[in-house]
């Protein structure tokens, strides 16, 4: 008796989720296609997508007085000779500091200011 039940409330129920079913089938069409198209912009804008955390070189100082105890501290190995300064972040003319690695590598602060204002 169950069987004869059963099978008009599935054919029911299968009746039902029919355009329930073509509606999840266009959305994941759709949502295939816009990631497309968010994959083909983002190729679009690469030199944005360029800014990824950065690490910088450290620019050391020679100081007559300076040592070797930043060695215990940092995780960059040091120059030869006494270091008695450790710039690890510096957008001095002189003296700037470069990033280390990456499509960006040796670029300085400054010069990524001016390409990227905004970011």
């Amino acid at each position: 008796m169950l069987r004869s039940t059963a099978k008009p409330l599935l054919m029911s129920l299968e009746r039902m989720l029919r355009p329930l079913t073509r509606t999840v089938e266009t959305v994941n069409a759709s949502a295939t296609e816009l990631h497309a198209a968010e994959i083909h912009d983002a190729r679009a804008v690469v030199p944005e997508s360029l800014l990824y955390p950065l690490r910088f070189e450290p620019i050391y100082q020679y100081r007559l007085w300076g040592g070797r105890r930043f060695a215990d501290l940092l995780t960059a190995p040091l120059p030869s000779g006494p270091v008695g300064e450790a710039w690890l972040l510096s957008d001095r003319n002189d003296h700037a500091s470069q990033v280390a690695d990456g499509p960006l590598k040796g670029q300085t602060i400054g010069q990524m200011l001016k390409e990227y204002p905004s970011k």
